[in-house]
């Protein structure tokens, strides 16, 4: 095989056939020796890729469905096309490697014949497409899946072309052919290229457009040197050894390379993200800083252990205090009374019961102020914030209004019905009495002024035991407003002449010892 056949020794040339295989052993040992160190260089790489994945899979676990989507379309489906690549690498060199067959022969190449390996094509033909849908989709991953893939197929398909064209340059016994079909490959290579390009040109709007445009022109240059050895085997230029040795070295190392870019470009988007979540973070921590501090109203900030971890201006007021210092980390149950604890465990597994979504609802709670024996009593609110992955919160707000004041009136309210009821009780037992004796003594008395004088002090008596009557039933209905019971009206007939009577004789003792007649 030293020597350059003439086209005339070939036996039975086929129009469009394919040329024997080959037959030197010794050639394909050697080669076969590289390849092993290239299937352990992309096994690597693949390993590697795998924890990309594994990485991608863990962070989109979140209940934040933009992140999740996110994740999954970037990292997860990236990762996936780039472990198909490296599959198809390992593949080709574990045939290459361990099962040499499919070997043809190049016969018009310059210098002599040389092996043509049907596996490196066919892995090609796939990995190279693979290669260029993923740097498109540093552009188009926002599309989704779907829109990327229809927007690069022309390109897929050229690349998929070219590479075969190639394949079928290189093993076609008709010389006439050969030129054709390499000048029609190297066509559809550059219109590949040309599209992608465009395909920058047109995202230049994108996020990290400059390292993006980068990775693009770092895969064209690599396509173009794959096809300068290429080219340079065909003249003779480069050996039959060194040509295989690069292909097997850069499918392991150069292309991988893409894939290390497009980790980069990533983890910078992530990064760009993180930063921007952190700066809205920072901005979120300020702006609830200063509502915590000019909120008018008591706020605690608690873990779900009850340990205390901030309190604003107004609870440290509610609660006497010198400042806040004098209360973090410690228990809130330390400032409360023992039914109020009892009431924010009831609060709290209600929360747990709900599984943090909701707030606990408004109850009624008392807090024992450290500073004296004094209480003051607070209408609060439990919200579960910050929450964890496993959706367990790591601290609860409590905003609470401060009832203290309305509770000294509804205790003072009560004092006075209390008062009123007694005062009112001990008034009607002495005005019976009256009423009850001044009667009898009508009855007795003859004397008609005496009989007069003892009807008056019985009015009286009798409007001053109405007057009480009436108290005791407007404390009773204001008692009954609150517990929405229907009030009774109580209708009596009016005596007019008994009225006009008794206004008569009290006027009459009203004025002078000698009055005037009326």
């Amino acid at each position: 095989m030293g020597s350059f056949p003439r086209w005339s020794s070939f036996p039975g040339p086929r129009l469009l056939g394919i040329s024997e295989p080959w037959r030197d052993g010794d050639e394909l040992d050697a080669i076969r020796v590289h390849a092993a160190t290239a299937v352990m260089l992309v096994f690597s790489a693949f390993v590697l890729e795998l924890g990309f994945l594994w990485t991608g899979l863990v962070f989109g676990q979140t209940d934040d469905a933009g992140l999740s989507g996110r994740m999954a379309n970037h990292r997860v489906v990236d990762s996936l096309l780039t472990l198909f690549e490296y599959g198809l690498k390992l593949a080709c060199g574990m045939c290459i490697w361990k099962m040499p067959f499919l070997v043809h022969i190049d016969h018009f190449a310059v210098g002599g014949p040389r092996p043509v390996y049907f596996v490196r094509f066919a892995q090609w033909s796939l990995a190279v497409p693979t290669l260029v849908l993923i740097s498109n989709r540093a552009f188009l991953a926002e599309l989704g899946f779907r829109a990327t893939f229809l927007r690069s197929l022309p390109s897929l398909v050229l690349v998929f072309f070219s590479i075969w064209l190639a394949y079928l340059m290189e093993v076609t016994p008709v010389y006439a052919w050969r030129w054709p079909l390499l000048g029609a490959s190297g066509l559809a290579f550059v219109l590949a290229e040309v599209d992608q390009v465009r395909l920058c040109w047109q995202c230049r709007h994108v996020e990290l457009h400059g390292m993006k445009t980068c990775m693009v022109i770092y895969q064209v240059l690599t396509f173009a040197f794959y096809a300068l050895v290429f080219l340079m085997g065909r003249f003779g230029i480069a050996g039959l050894q060194l040509e295989q040795n690069i292909y097997a070295y850069c499918d392991s190392t150069v292309k991988v390379l893409q894939g290390a870019l497009l980790a980069l470009i990533r983890g910078s988007e992530d990064a760009q993200t993180i930063h921007l979540w952190y700066a809205e973070a920072v901005a979120y921590k300020k702006d609830f800083d200063t509502i915590l501090k000019m909120a008018q109203v008591p706020i605690f900030a608690i873990r779900i252990d009850r340990t205390i971890t901030r309190v604003n201006e107004s609870a440290v007021e509610l609660l006497g205090l010198r400042s806040a210092s004098d209360v973090l980390g410690k228990d809130l149950n330390d400032l409360l009374v023992k039914s109020s604890k009892e009431e924010i465990s009831r609060s709290l597994e209600k929360m747990r019961k709900d599984q943090w979504r909701n707030g606990s609802g408004l109850f009624e709670v008392t807090f024992r102020q450290l500073s004296s024996e004094k209480e003051a009593f607070l209408l609060l609110n439990l919200v579960p914030v910050d929450l964890e992955v496993d959706g367990v919160p790591q601290s609860i707000v409590a905003i609470g209004q401060d009832l203290t004041e309305l509770s000294e009136l509804k205790s003072v309210e009560e004092k006075k019905s209390r008062l009123m009821a007694v005062v009112s009780h001990e008034l009607r037992s002495p005005l019976h009495g009256m009423i009850g004796l001044s009667t009898g003594m009508m009855d007795v008395v003859k004397t008609e002024g005496l009989k007069r004088q003892l009807g008056m002090v019985r009015s009286c008596a009798v409007r001053l035991l109405d007057l009480v009557t009436n108290i005791m039933d407007l404390a009773e209905s204001d008692k009954r407003k609150k517990s929405a019971e229907p009030l009774a009206v109580m209708r009596q007939k009016v005596n007019f002449l008994s009225i006009v009577e008794e206004i008569i004789v009290m006027s009459r003792h009203a004025v002078d010892k000698d009055p005037p007649k009326i």
